[in-house]
């Protein structure tokens, strides 16, 4: 389907003026993704969405896109949808993945009852497993801790969180994991 373009110059998936059929302008911010051009990879995306709903693989791109250029609010709208769609997929570990993210730009950006709502739900979809994403959501809760001011909480669950993605080899916990630390020991004096 062709791509409608907004009045005020080239939108993306126009060419010249000319309409570009969606799957271009969604090839195109795939390609942009891949590349970590994270605002024409959020142009082209949304352009695509537009023409038509985004699968969730797509919906996650979008909503990384939209964070990663300064739109909190509508990167958590997006990655809401991608959520659903997981859910609707039958997808639990996906979904929770989404919570997590949804969590994480809640909690930094001060809601701390709706980022911690979304780590709730998100550990109740992978309750009784011990994958990555218990390692994420780990974080979550000690980073929630750390805005709640109780830091020897959030000092066992950051160490948790470390532990986690050193055991299952999955470094995106970790990492944070280890800022989370760090941000533990300054407040704490050490």
């Amino acid at each position: 389907r062709p791509v409608a373009g907004r009045a005020g110059g080239e939108q993306p998936g126009a060419r010249g003026g000319r309409l570009v059929p969606m799957a271009d302008a969604l090839a195109r911010g795939r390609l942009a993704y891949e590349r970590h051009s994270w605002a024409e990879a959020e142009k082209c995306l949304s352009a695509a969405d537009g023409a038509a709903p985004l699968d969730p693989d797509d919906l996650e791109r979008l909503a990384v896109a939209r964070y990663l250029t300064g739109q909190a609010e509508a990167a958590v709208d997006v990655w809401s949808r991608a959520h659903r769609s997981w859910m609707r997929h039958g997808d639990a570990v996906r979904a929770a993945r989404c919570g997590f993210w949804l969590a994480f730009a809640l909690l930094n950006a001060g809601e701390l009852a709706r980022g911690a709502g979304w780590t709730a739900r998100a550990l109740r979809l992978v309750q009784g497993s011990d994958g990555a994403e218990h390692g994420r959501l780990r974080y979550c809760r000690a980073l929630h801790a750390v805005f709640d001011g109780e830091l020897a909480a959030a000092h066992a669950g950051f160490a948790e969180a470390v532990e986690a993605g050193a055991r299952l080899a999955d470094p995106g916990p970790g990492a944070l994991a280890q800022g989370g630390l760090a941000r533990c020991l300054i407040y704490l004096d050490q």
